[in-house]
């Protein structure tokens, strides 16, 4: 997780000051009471990326590919996504599934695989640096995070269009919107996630413009140049509460 957090508390010719900027805005209060600071002077700036030029559409081939990235650890839901693919893979054994990164769990990852009878389904390829350009080669992205701060792996796949399935965690919703920008399922609950992933490969139709209303979001909320101007305008008022 990634909260940076500029503090100012003062006096300049006998005035007090406080200038107080937070990333996420579902942290916000907590800070707020952490720091001694008022609500209403905490700014909430997001991270930004840049907008790509290539736009997801989908693919004409029979196979239907899930894609996931991130850390290999419990919290990041992986387990859960593993236990619903075997569910929907019963049913369309034309789906697999790729989850990108490194991390401790691994070995728990790869055992349950084996023991799934998953090992030509599911693939664990590890850290590459193009992972953005495999939301291309796939048709979903699916975010079963049981906890995050604001994710960049979230905004990336918004940017993208790829149909994306996400956790209901707070700070997925505060990128993504139930079934306007994604389909969304209990963190946690693999059954009404196999549900959904199911759901995604029967209507394509419906997938597609849910990912195209996420990079629509995404381009005018968090284009990287719109962010660094958030960022200088934010920066602007601290400094400016010292002058």
């Amino acid at each position: 997780m990634e909260i940076q957090i500029f503090l100012g508390i003062g006096s300049h010719d006998g005035r007090n000051s406080e200038a107080v900027y937070l990333q996420f805005m579902l942290y916000s209060e907590s800070h707020v009471r952490t720091l001694g600071v008022t609500l209403s002077k905490s700014t909430v700036v997001y991270r930004g990326r840049a907008v790509p030029n290539r736009v997801w559409d989908a693919s004409e081939d029979e196979s239907y590919r899930f894609i996931s990235y991130g850390r290999l650890l419990e919290v990041k839901g992986f387990k859960e996504l593993i236990g619903a693919f075997a569910k929907v893979n019963a049913k369309y054994p034309n789906s697999s599934l790729v989850i990108y990164g490194e991390g401790n769990y691994r070995p728990e990852l790869e055992k349950m695989i084996e023991q799934l009878g998953l090992k030509d389904k599911v693939s664990l390829p590890g850290v590459i640096s193009n992972v953005t350009e495999k939301l291309y080669d796939a048709e979903c992205f699916v975010f079963p995070s049981w906890y995050e701060g604001f994710s960049g792996a979230l905004v990336e796949a918004m940017m993208s269009g790829i149909p994306i399935i996400a956790s209901d965690i707070p700070m997925n919703l505060e990128a993504v919107k139930v079934d306007q920008s994604a389909l969304i399922y209990p963190v946690k609950d693999v059954e009404v996630l196999a549900t959904k992933m199911m759901e995604a490969i029967s209507n394509p139709d419906k997938m597609k413009r849910l990912g195209q209303t996420a990079r629509e979001e995404a381009i005018q909320r968090f284009d990287i140049s719109k962010i660094a101007k958030e960022y200088e305008m934010v920066l602007n008022i601290f400094f400016k509460s010292y002058s």
